[in-house]
């Protein structure tokens, strides 16, 4: 005998009304307007693909394997994308809108997108299975609900309780399980295990005792089904009295047809047909039973044995997804990477005008000649002092040995006054030179002035490019970070230059001022003492020539003198 049996159990619960959203469009427009440049190409591709996706998932009717691919690429999609991006109304403000409540969490994403595919997914179980016969290929689809439920409740915190309940999740799971063991009693249907049926049967009834919002009717049915297997059981092992004790014990939980005319419960249709379909095999029994048997029934009906329950276990692989999606992980740091080398490069760029305006006027400033010139002039004065002191010395050795000197050699008398002239005319052709290159010498300081200058702007310059390289270094650290990090790595790295530059343009305005007035500055000098230095040059080593010579020459002489 053919036992018809129910559809699973209707959902209990209603799915959450939901708005379209664009998270991926937020990231992307938070991303550009914190790092104040283009979104990466690959990373844009990656947020239009989410929202897309989240847009399909949502349209969604039916839960299939498809369903299921694109869902956990989506969690997963989200998950990266969001890694270490602030998404609060103070941040991207990518939140999630489910019964007009908002809340900035993918974990309310996730909760809530696997609540409403668990709820597609129960109204999807009932309908497949309205005639009660398609319990065996619905098995895959009641782990992947319980996959749905088992995910929601991992990720649900007491702030969801304003949309949905850990509770209301709860139930959900003794109904996921309820289906299951209906399911599970299904798999003996049709194999002749009477015994096996009633144990499952009334392992059913048991479960679906512990559901809730409980459904009694559900519960019944299968404590009236268990009975009736054991009943058949019976029967089939010439047990007449215990078996129509079985049956009579079904038929008082199973209402008769007229009693449920009135009734409006969807299950009045189930009663019925459970009804009907039963109803020979026990009036066939009692027939048979007075004409044959005369067996009777006993007052204590054997209990019915409970059936082993098997675990209900989820069957989604949550990180495991086939759609390929292209590499977004570093595009942040990336873009982050190319735009402090870009704002530093100007840096550099923009400075390096300013140095190259520096050391060519450096190049041009007058300074070797006048340096030239005074160093000349320094080997000049000591060369004049030894000439000086050994004229003063051999004089008063002349004065000393006198007498010696005209006896032996008086001729030293005329080499000496000879050499003494030609000292004191050095001396004289010094002055010359010497009010030359006075007269140079106050140009030749702002020459020095304003190399000391354009050499300090210099060093100021180096000091801040410095600084820029500085700041981007700790930028570039950022790379491999988070994409909040990489955003607020943007964000000091550019308050950095900013203020720098705002330190250098009045550096960038001296330099040029400076740069002008010491090119005009060199020219002038230039052409109106240039022909003095040079000419005081030229007459500073004459003149370091002829001490030079007067030394060798009073030395000689001295040596002859302490000879006597």
């Amino acid at each position: 005998m053919e036992v018809p049996l129910p559809p699973y159990l209707p959902c209990p619960v209603k799915a959450l009304a939901t708005k379209q959203i664009h998270v991926g469009a937020k990231l992307c427009e938070y991303i550009k307007k914190q790092m104040k440049t283009d979104v990466p190409t690959d990373f844009k591709d990656n947020c239009d693909a989410l929202d897309a996706l989240r847009e399909q998932l949502r349209n969604s009717q039916a839960v299939t394997s498809e369903t299921v691919e694109n869902l956990t690429t989506y969690f997963n999609m989200l998950s990266k994308l969001t890694s270490g991006i602030n998404i609060s109304d103070k941040g991207a403000g990518a939140g999630f809108t489910y019964n007009n409540v908002t809340f900035y969490s993918i974990q309310f994403e996730n909760v809530c997108m696997c609540y409403n595919f668990a709820v597609i997914l129960f109204n999807n179980l009932n309908s497949m299975n309205a005639d009660g016969k398609n319990f065996k290929q619905t098995v895959p689809m009641i782990k992947t609900l319980k996959s749905l439920l088992d995910r929601a409740l991992e990720y649900h915190n007491e702030d969801f309780n304003k949309v949905i309940t850990a509770a209301t999740l709860d139930d959900l799971q003794s109904y996921a399980n309820g289906d299951y063991n209906m399911a599970q009693h299904s798999v003996f249907v049709g194999m002749n295990k009477e015994t096996k049926l009633a144990e499952y049967a009334n392992l059913t009834a048991q479960k679906l005792k512990m559901i809730n919002p409980p459904n009694e009717d559900y519960q019944k049915y299968y404590t009236a089904i268990a009975s009736i297997y054991l009943g058949n059981e019976k029967y089939k092992n010439s047990e007449y009295g215990v078996a129509i004790g079985l049956f009579r014990q079904a038929y008082k939980i199973i209402p008769e047809p007229s009693t449920l005319k009135k009734s409006k419960s969807p299950f009045k249709e189930h009663w019925i047909t459970l009804y009907n379909a039963c109803k020979p095999q026990f009036d066939k029994m009692e027939t048979e039973n007075d004409k044959f048997f005369g067996e009777i029934i006993p007052r204590n009906l054997p209990d019915i044995p409970v059936g082993k329950a098997t675990q209900l276990t989820g069957s989604i692989e949550w990180n495991k997804t086939t759609i390929e999606t292209k590499k977004f992980d570093d595009s942040a740091a990336s873009s982050l990477i190319q735009k402090v080398d870009n704002r530093l490069s100007n840096f550099r760029e923009e400075s390096s005008h300013a140095l190259d305006d520096i050391s060519k006027t450096l190049r041009d400033l007058p300074t070797a000649e006048f340096d030239e010139a005074t160093n000349v002039h320094n080997q000049l004065i000591a060369k004049r002092q030894e000439a000086g002191d050994l004229s003063a010395r051999l004089s008063q050795l002349l004065g000393i040995k006198a007498a010696q000197i005209s006896q032996r050699n008086p001729n030293i008398f005329n080499q000496y006054g000879q050499l003494s002239q030609m000292l004191q005319k050095a001396y004289e052709t010094d002055g010359y030179f010497e009010g030359q290159l006075a007269t140079a010498q106050s140009r030749a300081d702002t020459v020095r002035s304003y190399a000391q200058r354009l050499t300090d702007l210099q060093g100021s310059i180096n000091a801040i490019l410095d600084q820029a390289e500085g700041a981007a270094k700790l930028a570039r650290e950022s790379n491999g970070k988070s994409t909040e990090q990489t955003i607020e790595a943007m964000k000091s790295f550019e308050a950095a230059l900013n203020e720098l530059a705002n330190q250098l343009n009045p550096i960038f305005a001296d330099t040029f001022k400076i740069v002008k007035e010491a090119k005009a500055a060199a020219a002038s000098i230039t052409q109106e003492s240039g022909p003095e230095v040079q000419s005081a040059i030229n007459g500073f080593g004459q003149g370091l020539n002829c001490y030079s010579k007067l030394c060798v020459s009073f030395n000689n002489i001295l040596t002859a003198v302490n000879q006597f």
